[in-house]
């Protein structure tokens, strides 16, 4: 993948400390986890849901809309 593309925002410091922390004790870069992140919105929001990308456990039923918009409610 050819990233040349940056985006450059601004969080509250307590925020990205404790993300900062978080992605540390999980051995994985920080801008690893903003970009899974920002491709599971997009396949969500963008008009492509791939719900294997979320732990739902059983129990947990998916109800989509024409709009693609996506809620989890306790069966």
């Amino acid at each position: 993948m050819n990233k040349t593309s940056a985006l450059r925002i601004r969080i509250d410091p307590n925020l990205h400390h404790q993300f900062l922390e978080i992605c540390k004790n999980q051995d994985r870069p920080a801008s690893q986890v903003i970009r899974d992140f920002m491709r599971q919105y997009v396949q969500i929001h963008g008009g492509g849901l791939q719900l294997e990308l979320f732990n739902i456990s059983e129990g947990f039923k998916v109800v989509t809309n024409g709009a693609q918009k996506m809620d989890v409610w306790k069966s």
